[in-house]
């Protein structure tokens, strides 16, 4: 109920009769300038809840008038979210608290909460409670700076969505509610096929635009209700409650993969970066949690990268031996590095016109505790998703240069090794200087170091490469294209890259004594690169018959197992002191 406005409140009144001395009149003057005064929004309340005084600073925090507050209550002022004040109220008169604070939201005279710290005691008159002064201190602006930064705290700040945290919070709460659901629960794991390469070619900032507009389409490719989030670098995952079995939840990784595989438009130009999506979905009455169900769509995404990228892929129990198998070979290979299990053996190449050798390409092998000498393909790949390609690709440049510079010294006769170069690591700044150093530590002259680099490598980005390439030449090193002729755009780039050699691919070298095609392509490449003055190396010969061949088309050097196979170092040494001729 309102308060009138004739003569003092009972409250005033028991202040002022508190007074020794004092004229009642001076003390309720003086209770009212400083109530009237406050910075601090005051209001005097019946035990009702009703307003009966007010002050200018409350009024301007609700955005009411004094009449208009008047007429109204506290409990229709108060946020229903926070009627809770209402029982304290009622506590105190029972006297059972003489007092109490909280936190709490007033409606707005325009319609939106403003935060308040209330601080409320019960008034007397006569010894017995005769209303309420209540004290209400601002907070709505400390109330949006925790707001932000609880958002902060559970948000990724480049895109805005939901971070790992709060994705597994939400998950969490959906495989609850799994219970009483007769759909299913997904999580999908998605993750850029190409977003290293955009980092490494054109720049962080780039990536990050890049990563912003991922996030902006992949909200408008799920459904209304579905939460996506950035778990960390370019992995996003995806929570979609209500879904109708799995063919629902690959439906809506379906739609997410064809948006992603159309181009990006960047400051740069357009981008294209397709996704490769891992689908995991949860059932009623199935045991799993968060982490466990997230883990699922993880291993279904890298399935969908191992079986050609740009795709989605259902989880199967198979999948969860391959991801074990895939975690088992991580760890041991950060391990190969620390206990030195790295080798390096090395297959001679043979100058056709004189049919010495004349140098060495270094292969890389892993003497695996286990399962004995593992070639590259078993391991390599591995080496450049976990991002231990750099530091192995260092270790082999330093050991091959250090190799060259020994078998210089002991056979006073130079002789050039190849390495190896990865799509990961050409376009990396730092490798220039690995280089250099390596060379500088050794002692070797850059001529006698050859970087092989696969032509797949260099036509994934050809104007980086050409640029990459143009710097790595700048030490005097020679430059080999390696498995030429297997891209589908060489000829239009080869004349601009800045390479020494050509290397024909063993597939074609395996077919030039009985397939005209293969025959007619190898000629192709040796015409070509004699006529850009290049030279050219032919890999994988087999046979006396395609070494002959081979030398009858003009080219210069070969490799392969008619010569001799990948050794060790000291074999290679053995096989220089015998002077072996072909």
């Amino acid at each position: 109920m309102g308060a009138k406005d004739t003569g003092p409140s009972p409250v005033s009144r028991s202040v002022a009769e508190s007074g020794i001395g004092t004229p009642h009149r001076d003390q309720d003057t003086r209770f009212h300038n400083t109530f009237g005064n406050s910075r601090t929004g005051v209001a005097l309340i019946d035990l009702e809840g009703a307003f009966m005084d007010v002050n200018h600073a409350l009024c301007e925090f609700v955005g009411y008038s004094k009449r208009a507050l008047r007429a109204t209550t506290l409990q229709a002022l108060t946020h229903p979210d926070d009627l809770e004040a209402d029982l304290a109220l009622r506590r105190m008169l029972t006297e059972e608290i003489s007092s109490y604070q909280t936190e709490g939201r007033f409606i707005h005279a325009d319609g939106y909460p403003v935060w308040g710290l209330w601080c409320v005691s019960t008034v007397c008159d006569d010894g017995r409670p005769a209303g309420f002064l209540c004290q209400v201190h601002d907070i709505s602006k400390l109330k949006q700076m925790q707001a932000e930064l609880i958002h902060q705290t559970l948000h990724d700040p480049l895109t805005g969505l939901p971070n790992r945290s709060l994705f597994i919070d939400r998950l969490t709460v959906a495989l609850a509610r799994l219970e009483r659901s007769s759909n299913d629960v997904a999580v999908l794991f998605m993750d850029l096929d190409r977003f290293k390469r955009v980092n490494d070619s054109m720049g962080h900032a780039a990536g990050d635009r890049l990563l912003r507009a991922v996030a902006t389409r992949l909200k408008e490719s799920v459904r209304p209700g579905d939460s996506p989030a950035r778990i960390g670098g370019d992995e996003f995952t995806i929570l979609c409650e209500d879904v109708r079995g799995e063919a629902g939840a690959i439906a809506i990784a379906g739609r997410i993969t064809e948006a992603m595989a159309q181009p990006f438009a960047l400051d740069e130009g357009d981008v294209f970066s397709n996704a490769s999506v891992g689908v995991a979905v949860a059932k009623q009455g199935d045991a799993t949690d968060p982490e466990a169900l997230i883990r699922d769509a993880d291993a279904a995404m890298y399935h969908a990268k191992e079986k050609g990228k740009g795709r989605y892929e259902l989880f199967s129990p198979a999948m969860h031996v391959r991801s074990s198998n895939r975690l088992g070979n991580d760890n041991a290979l950060h391990r190969a590095i620390e206990r030195g299990e790295l080798r390096l053996f090395y297959q001679p190449e043979i100058r056709l016109e004189t049919g010495r050798i004349v140098a060495a390409e270094a292969l890389l092998r892993w003497a695996h505790p286990e399962k004995g000498l593992l070639e590259p393909d078993a391991f390599i790949p591995t080496a450049e998703e976990i991002g231990l390609i750099l530091p192995i690709g260092d270790w082999v440049l330093g050991e091959a240069c250090r190799q060259a510079a020994r078998w210089a010294e002991s056979t006073d006769k130079a002789m050039v090794v190849s390495v190896n170069i990865s799509a990961r690591q050409l376009p990396h700044s730092e490798l220039v200087y690995t280089i250099r150093d390596a060379i500088n530590e050794s002692s070797i002259e850059p001529s006698h170091l050859f970087l092989e680099i696969t032509e797949s490598a260099m036509m994934e980005d050809a104007d980086s490469a050409i640029s990459a390439l143009a710097t790595l030449h700048s030490l005097g090193v020679g430059l080999s294209v390696d498995d030429f002729g297997t891209g589908y755009s060489s000829f239009n780039y080869i004349k601009t890259l800045d390479v020494d050699s050509l290397k024909i691919h063993r597939d074609f070298v395996a077919g030039v004594t009985r397939d005209p095609g293969d025959l007619a392509i190898v000629r192709a490449i040796i015409t070509l690169a004699k006529s850009l003055g290049l030279k050219v190396v032919a890999e994988g010969v087999e046979t006396a018959e395609q070494m002959s061949a081979i030398r009858a088309l003009g080219c210069d050097l070969a490799q392969g197992h008619y010569f001799a196979p990948p050794q060790p170092a000291d074999q290679i040494s053995e096989l220089l002191e015998r002077h072996p001729h072909w």
